[in-house]
């Protein structure tokens, strides 16, 4: 624990805070307008190849995918509640979301250990 703590890294300048990152998950109250303007600021200031994603578990990622700039890399990866006791990521696409991004972040959900294959039926 004490590893995982010492290499979080805090800043309140949202530029810096993504400048190096592969994958962003947002986690900001659940209101469209709080999530728009999120993700307007995020868009002018992450590389062009960072993935997008929300941890939304109320709304879809069509609501959302129209204040991104990157519609092929966008879509959620939601933690389950009780993640002490469950365990799980949920990955949801859209349909503009790009299949190689789709499968990148099943990839990283199941590296750290979040991922289990459930297809809806």
């Amino acid at each position: 624990m004490d590893d995982g703590y010492n290499r979080i890294s805090l800043y309140t300048d949202l530029a810096k805070a993504v400048e190096n990152a592969d994958l962003v998950i947002e986690a900001v109250p659940e209101l469209l307008s709080i999530k728009q303007d999120f993700y307007k600021k995020l868009s002018k200031v992450a590389n062009k190849e960072t993935i997008f994603a929300s941890n939304s578990s109320t709304m879809i990622p069509s609501q959302l995918v129209d204040f991104t700039d990157r519609p092929e890399k966008y879509l959620h990866l939601h933690f389950a509640n009780e993640i002490w006791k469950l365990n799980i990521a949920e990955v949801m696409k859209h349909e503009r979301t790009s299949i190689e991004v789709f499968e990148e972040v099943i990839d990283f959900a199941k590296a750290i250990g979040w991922f289990r294959s459930h297809p809806i039926t």
